[in-house]
């Protein structure tokens, strides 16, 4: 990756960020990491850039805007996986019943 300046580092991860919110929207779970992978990279640039501390100011609100989004993004997250644990509680449950039905069915 070339050095750009910090203020496309940061506009390039809320971009991705923004992104990655909609993916979440969509339930794109997958497309969601992949995403994250590159944005990680984008931050490294960003937080490792020459001018860092003299510049992180200049991209406080940009960096704000992500960690807004994101915490959107974990939010429905958090939503997704409570919807899977209880489908999987359901599933379970259905299973047991028809483990239960077929003994009954066997001992009759």
């Amino acid at each position: 990756m070339t050095m750009q300046s910090i203020e496309t580092y940061a506009s390039q991860a809320l971009t991705c960020s923004q992104k990655m919110y909609l993916l979440a929207e969509k339930g794109d779970w997958e497309g969601l990491g992949k995403l994250e992978m590159e944005r990680s990279l984008i931050l490294d640039s960003l937080f490792k850039h020459p001018s860092i501390s003299l510049l992180l100011a200049s991209v406080a609100d940009t960096l704000q805007g992500i960690i807004d989004i994101d915490q959107k993004t974990m939010s429905l997250g958090k939503d997704a996986r409570q919807t899977l644990s209880n489908e999987m509680e359901l599933f379970k449950q259905g299973k047991r019943a028809r483990a239960i039905d077929a003994y009954l069915g066997n001992i009759a």
